[in-house]
């Protein structure tokens, strides 16, 4: 931290003083850019942010440097209560697990490049396991296209999303039961299954074997094309309005 002080009336800076303070001055310049890009940010964005909230996804803005530009409450409470993954003291975010942050630093160039249509890569989903939880957090890293030309020049980011499964109070399933024509015995075991039902629980809850759940729910999965409840989650909450 650069701190300054003056004595009030003191008048302008001596050439001397001044001599002191260039070596700082490209440092002073780039933290001001950098305030300023997180400010028109903020601005800008915040309030689209904030009603992504109602669906409960968590969304930041996310530099190639790994700082993050503007989040909304959802992704800052997801940052506080994951073990896992965590918003840092500089803004940037930092991974518990190795590995995670590896992939996740890959991850953030991959689709920044697609951003600039330096190429075209799949968009990475992937997850950040919470030692204390049993279910992780589910991550989605999106391109940030740009083009009107609202962000700054020379700005490069990713749009990230994260989605906490074990947060089912605000899921509908009426949409994937449009969408994938579930029978009504299979919209009643996937919504029990996004509520965080295992199988034994949702057979007593239904009155009915077991097997006839793990039946269900294996149609369930082979008519979403998603292999577990934590894709059926992730699936939900993307074609699915809020009831919040």
């Amino acid at each position: 931290m650069l701190s300054l002080q003056y004595k009030i009336g003191r008048g302008p800076t001596t050439e001397r003083e001044a001599s002191y303070l260039m070596p700082y001055l490209v440092h002073l310049a780039n933290a001001l850019e950098v305030q300023r890009t997180f400010t028109g940010l903020k601005r800008r964005y915040e309030a689209i942010l904030s009603a992504l909230d109602c669906f409960q996804l968590g969304v930041c803005l996310v530099t190639e440097k790994s700082e993050i530009a503007v989040k909304n409450a959802e992704a800052m409470r997801i940052l506080d209560e994951f073990s896992g993954v965590r918003c840092g003291a500089d803004r940037k975010l930092v991974l518990s697990n190795e590995e995670e942050a590896r992939f996740f630093s890959e991850a953030l160039e991959r689709v920044i490049s697609n951003s600039a249509g330096q190429a075209h890569h799949e968009t990475p989903v992937f997850l950040i396991k919470d030692r204390l939880r049993d279910v992780p957090c589910v991550v989605e890293m999106l391109p940030l296209r740009d083009s009107v030309g609202e962000f700054d020049k020379g700005f490069r980011g990713a749009l990230m999303i994260m989605i906490d499964p074990a947060r089912t109070d605000s899921i509908s399933t009426k949409g994937m039961e449009l969408l994938y024509e579930f029978t009504e015995a299979e919209s009643a075991v996937c919504s029990l299954l996004t509520q965080g039902f295992q199988t034994n629980e949702i057979a007593d809850e239904r009155g009915v074997h077991p097997e006839t759940v793990k039946s269900q729910i294996k149609t369930l999965f082979d008519k979403t094309h998603t292999k577990n409840r934590i894709q059926l989650v992730h699936l939900a909450h993307k074609v699915n309005l809020p009831i919040k």
